[in-house]
């Protein structure tokens, strides 16, 4: 490894260290769906069965088995679940490091790859869960990392090795032989060994996959929306190709070009903009992204545009029972107008690069288009953090398209990815810190005497310990006589408040609320609350 490697490296590890000392994954909480696969990974720790809740739609095999190692090592409590997926999040940015060096980048464009991944909504928020996706991606980005390596024979053995282990945490593992096989077609590696080989991995992913979902079949059983997805994606590729559906097929492809355009915005800035009209086509830009991006902020395009993990005001899910907290409209305008910009920049930018296809960025490219594409065009539900692969293989592509950078290009997507580092940290921490408050709250309602059952608080409280085998466990418990929300919610009657600590988005206190209707015969439930660290 060259020096400037070995600093990079030390650069990104101490940066992210710093990230988890700042946003803190301490706390025995679930976050989001991790709740369902939580549940999996403790029945495969503490009883040695594979058991689910029936949530889920993806095999979770690798991603259970992960998380078990952790719990049965240092015992039943979120945390630990948390700290398993970080120390995968951590080796993913260490293969996106890779992959970006192999395929041409230069330290500092893999380095500010590296970054502009971390920094994305998606990636830093889901590193605190439990859930699949960062641990997933982190197996793809190993698997192509490998996959790609010049020491062809070893490197092939150990991607085929990552990309099963991937493929049995979520089906779209199969992304890596896909993408692999459209790269070879394209001409990059220009061998016919290179198709084969994808040929050869494809089979092998789908024969894992299929032999796993037959033991699981006849063993537990596979959970009741395990097919929901594939179904629906199947569903859509007959219409895509028949013409149907497009109005839905284009509002979500526009949504997708505005998050890539604001999330990639510091690679962009690596790539070599067309000679000798860099400052008078940007102004054309600038000056195009605020007339397009202004009005397309009143509308269902505005930025954040779709939900889960990055829904508004601050990061997510906000899944309390209340309404999330609303995005202020200037916010909202600025990251429009950003996003639009950052989308016609990273349009033309490629565009000034002729046969790219033929480029090694294409491997990395078709890997995130094979892995994403799907749910762009699914029927079922398009959540946000679906787009996470494809921001992370896109800035490995670009990375390595920029190749050796200038440094004032360097420098200004240095700042581009710190500034949405930073912003990151702050969505996520406050997250978190509001995941504390409303626990704490739960915990203060129960220490007082409060039954379980009375308590409604959200989706991650409400199915916070599922029954396995039970199948879908409910997605909100319906109005109880108490109530944990960030707002006030109709019927019901402040009785005490979690402060949230944030440092500067979404809710500042948590609320205990109790139903007016039970008002008489609890004088003293206040004040026990008080005691237990809440605030009037």
């Amino acid at each position: 490894m060259q020096r400037p490697d070995r600093i990079a490296l030390a650069a990104l590890a101490l940066c992210f260290l710093a990230v988890v000392a700042a946003v803190d994954p301490r706390g025995d909480f679930p976050v989001n769906d991790d709740w369902a696969f939580a549940a999996t990974a403790r029945a495969l720790a503490f009883e040695g069965r594979l058991a689910f809740t029936g949530w889920q739609s993806m095999p979770l095999i690798t991603h259970a088995g992960w998380g078990a190692l952790f719990l049965a090592l240092l015992g039943d409590d979120f945390t630990w679940l948390r700290l398993s997926t970080l120390v995968l999040a951590a080796a993913g940015l260490l293969g996106a490091y890779a992959l970006s060096r192999q395929l041409g980048a230069s330290p500092w464009g893999a380095g500010i790859a590296s970054l502009t991944l971390v920094g994305s909504p998606w990636y830093l928020g889901l590193s605190f869960s439990y859930m699949s996706d960062v641990p997933f991606l982190a197996l793809l980005l190993l698997a192509t990392a490998a996959w790609a390596h010049p020491r062809r024979r070893p490197g092939r053995s150990i991607g085929a090795l990552l990309a099963v282990a991937a493929t049995l945490s979520r089906q779209n593992g199969l992304a890596l032989p896909l993408g692999a096989g459209a790269a070879a077609a394209l001409g990059w590696p220009a061998r016919r060994r290179d198709l084969v080989d994808a040929i050869v991995l494809g089979a092998l992913a789908v024969l894992c996959l299929r032999g796993a979902e037959a033991l699981v079949a006849a063993g537990p059983g596979l959970p009741e929306l395990y097919h929901l997805k594939t179904a629906a994606t199947w569903a859509a590729l007959s219409d895509f190709v028949q013409f149907r559906h497009w109005p839905l097929f284009a509002e979500r492809s526009a949504a997708t070009l505005l998050y890539l355009g604001l999330c990639l915005l510091p690679v962009t800035l690596l790539l070599p903009a067309r000679p000798g009209t860099t400052l008078r086509r940007t102004g054309f830009f600038a000056v195009l992204a605020l007339v397009v991006g202004l009005p397309l902020s009143q509308t269902r395009l505005a930025m954040p545009c779709l939900g889960n993990v990055w829904p508004g005001w601050g990061f997510g899910p906000w899944l309390d029972g209340g309404p999330p907290p609303v995005t202020p409209p200037l916010l909202a305008a600025t990251l429009t107008v950003a996003a639009v910009l950052g989308a016609l920049l990273l349009v033309d930018r490629l565009g000034a690069l002729a046969g790219a296809a033929r480029h090694p960025a294409a491997l990395p490219l078709a890997v995130g288009l094979a892995a994403a594409g799907p749910m762009v065009i699914s029927h079922a539900v398009f959540l946000d953090r679906y787009l996470l692969p494809l921001v992370a293989f896109a800035s490995v592509g670009l990375a390595a398209l920029a190749g050796v950078p200038r440094r004032s290009r360097v420098a200004s997507a240095l700042v581009a990815a710190l500034l949405g580092l930073a912003a990151a940290v702050v969505g996520v921490h406050d997250h978190q810190a509001w995941q504390r408050a409303r626990w704490k709250a739960l915990d203060a309602l129960l220490a007082a005497g409060v039954d379980r059952g009375q308590v409604a608080g959200g989706f991650e409280l409400d199915n916070a310990r599922p029954a396995l085998d039970s199948g879908t466990a409910p997605v909100l418990a319906g109005r109880r006589a108490f109530a944990i929300s960030s707002t006030p919610l109709p019927g019901y009657e402040v009785l005490a408040r979690a402060v949230v600590g944030a440092w500067g988005s979404g809710p500042r206190e948590v609320l205990v609320l109790r139903g007016r209707a039970r008002g008489e015969g609890d004088a003293g439930l206040r004040e026990r609350l008080l005691r237990s660290g809440l605030v009037p």
